[in-house]
């Protein structure tokens, strides 16, 4: 299984930033949203990288954080991609 960072790295020993635990994260006072709903919804790895699809939901990692699966709309490859980095990334309309 493939894990990427928004820079294209291996993530696996990478930790996520502000957060204190549990899927009901916050960054400052906004809540964040639940996995479950960013399915379907399209990114782009970071401001020029390609724009992927959401698909699903995947396994619960251990730095409370989850791996989401995304599909690649330029080749239709789908890989296992943080949800922490999907945040990171710029919405695609």
């Amino acid at each position: 299984m493939v894990v990427l960072s928004s820079a294209g790295r291996d993530v696996a020993s990478r930790a996520p930033i502000g957060y204190d635990g549990g899927m009901e994260r916050r960054i400052g006072s906004s809540p964040l949203p639940q996995p479950q709903n960013l399915i379907g919804t399209w990114r782009r790895f970071g401001v020029t990288g390609p724009v992927y699809e959401i698909v699903d939901v995947g396994q619960m990692l251990g730095d409370d954080d989850c791996l989401m699966r995304v599909r690649l709309v330029e080749t239709g490859e789908e890989l296992d991609y943080r949800f922490t980095d999907i945040l990171d990334d710029p919405r695609e309309h």
